[in-house]
């Protein structure tokens, strides 16, 4: 009933696509970014051109190397054994800050089974390169967004950044999540991580930064918490999806918001440990 509920033009469409598939936000009517964790794309088709508009938008997200399918019917035991898959699974929800432990409706544990932490070596300005063990490598590199409360603008900050990197610096070894790029926008982060062979559930090790660095947010600028929205949106890179291309997009957020002229500009930005496969 509302005459911005349907997009006309395919540009515009793509654009929506390409960042609701590689950021997990979809922009809402009143300007503000949503979580969204999509795998179809509706296109009306009682609508004029809506086959034009359909070409037109396939072609675009081809461009943009995403690759369009039509969506699979899965039978009973197909969908059981990947119910199964724990790196299939997503959680969108942790714990409210200070509040009761999260449902969960999945398996905690990865694929790999529990093992040992391992302290990575260290090498140049503090750079850490993962510990080579081949069933590390196995478990994938997560793609991570979660926002501020309430959208405030409190994140783009050097304290904040400080305050995040020096958790998510111990996170390898205390928690065995290890955090690659990251970036942090006014009012959301993103960032890649990957499980170690004896992690925290990946609930549990979300609930736990946030918190901590909710107390540290609050004291530093002042201001009473939640720092953050209780949800989050997590997304697992398939071997299909390059690590490297997807942070490329990522990255340049600032400059596509108007906050910098060049990506290298925007401090709050950087790298902990290398995720290579």
């Amino acid at each position: 009933s509302r005459p911005d509920a349907l997009l006309h033009d395919p540009n515009e469409a793509a654009a929506r696509v390409v960042r609701m598939l590689r950021e997990g936000v979809v922009r809402a009517v009143d300007g503000s970014d949503v979580l969204v964790e999509a795998e179809t794309i509706c296109v009306h088709g009682d609508t004029p051109d809506a086959v034009a508009f359909a070409r037109s938008l396939r072609e675009r997200l081809e461009r943009e190397g995403i690759t369009v399918s039509a969506p699979k019917i899965e039978t009973k035991s197909a969908w059981s054994r990947r119910a199964l898959a724990p790196t299939e699974r997503r959680i969108i929800a942790d714990r409210p800050e200070g509040g009761p432990a999260p449902f969960s409706a999945g398996p905690a544990s990865f694929r790999n089974g529990p093992a040992r932490n391992r302290r990575a070596p260290l090498g140049r300005a503090g750079f850490g390169h993962l510990t080579h063990l081949p069933s590390f490598y196995e478990n994938s590199i997560v793609f991570f967004t979660t926002c501020a409360y309430g959208r405030r603008k409190i994140l783009a900050a050097s304290q904040c950044h400080g305050i995040l990197r020096r958790l998510w610096e111990r996170s390898a070894v205390r928690d065995g999540w290890w955090v690659g790029h990251y970036i942090l926008m006014p009012d959301h982060v993103h960032f890649f991580a990957r499980a170690g062979n004896e992690a925290r559930s990946i609930a549990s090790w979300v609930q736990m930064w946030k918190s901590v660095a909710s107390r540290q947010i609050a004291a530093a600028f002042g201001i009473d918490p939640p720092i953050w929205q209780p949800e989050y949106f997590d997304r697992y890179l398939r071997s299909t999806e390059s690590y490297s291309e997807k942070w490329h997009y990522v990255e340049r957020n600032p400059l596509r918001g108007g906050l910098v002229k060049r990506v290298e500009e925007w401090p709050y930005r950087g790298t902990i440990h290398d995720l290579r496969f």
